[in-house]
């Protein structure tokens, strides 16, 4: 019997783990509808998106409801809020990005494009004062920093000495997910949102953003796919490093995307395991 119970024990742990990362929906709204966009070339499975590639996603992808990004990089800065003086790790994000995935914050209010503000960008040269950028904080660094103040909204914090207003605090447990290959990535503290410029989008090239998409009700992967295929086309006519890196633009579902690491290993500890059972079912018939 303490055969079958530890064969039966292990099989239930590894199912529990295999229900949590690979059967078990994202924690979004609709998650079956999310993408993750991405380039890749013919030395490269995986390219960051450059922000004028957002720029024409934004305005040709049609057959999507929405896509938004945030900067690869989850940097570091020093804040300040009163007295305290704490490190905070910080992502930028589009302003949409949030909603997209259908996340609400659990106090306050998501970003608008209003709050395309700026944070990042150097202090202006005469002596007026910079308006304060839009910051949205983790459930975790609102109780850690600021001991679950409910009072916390439009609270000025101060970022290199730039002043940044609290708009939200994420739910509790909430990390922005993305690919399994970032996975030991630092999950974030702040959240403030890239600032928005189409003009100065359509002349930048550098790749530095993870992109996600939610396609339109009714719209197939598939579908989706051919139409960034079009546009990855039109940008290889235009664009020398498309053409010569043969760069292609990919649509992949986000659930798979992100457990695409866990599920080989995931899946051989179940054979494992499964087979620990049989075993110790053998063994006592």
């Amino acid at each position: 019997m303490a055969t079958i119970a530890l064969g039966i024990g292990a099989n239930a742990a590894i199912f529990s783990v295999v229900n949590a990362v690979l059967l078990r929906p994202l924690p979004y709204h609709e998650p079956d509808r999310l993408v993750h966009i991405l380039n890749r070339s013919k030395t490269a499975s995986r390219l960051l998106v450059s922000h004028r590639d957002v720029a024409d996603y934004w305005e040709q992808a049609t057959l999507f409801e929405a896509i938004g990004a945030r900067v690869f990089t989850t940097g570091e800065v020093m804040l300040t809020g009163g007295d305290q003086l704490v490190m905070a790790r910080v992502q930028q994000i589009t302003d949409n990005l949030f909603t997209l995935l259908g996340v609400e914050p659990a106090i306050g209010r998501n970003f608008v494009p209003e709050d395309n503000a700026p944070f990042g960008q150097p202090p202006p040269q005469d002596s007026t004062p910079p308006p304060p950028a839009s910051v949205i904080i983790s459930h975790g660094f609102w109780q850690r920093n600021f001991g679950s103040d409910p009072d916390i909204l439009n609270r000025i914090l101060h970022v290199y000495d730039r002043p940044a207003v609290v708009v939200g605090v994420m739910p509790e447990g909430f990390s922005l997910l993305t690919n399994s290959e970032a996975a030991a990535e630092p999950l974030a503290d702040l959240w403030f949102p890239i600032a928005v410029d189409f003009a100065s989008f359509k002349r930048e090239w550098g790749r530095s953003l993870v992109v996600f998409g939610r396609i339109r009700a009714g719209v197939t992967l598939e579908q989706a796919q051919a139409q960034m295929n079009a546009i990855a086309a039109a940008h290889q006519e235009e664009v020398e490093d498309y053409r010569t890196e043969d760069i292609r633009i990919q649509v992949l579902p986000l659930h798979n995307d992100v457990v695409k690491g866990a599920r080989p290993t995931l899946l051989i500890l179940t054979g494992a395991v499964g087979f620990l059972l049989i075993l110790a079912c053998a063994n006592v018939a």
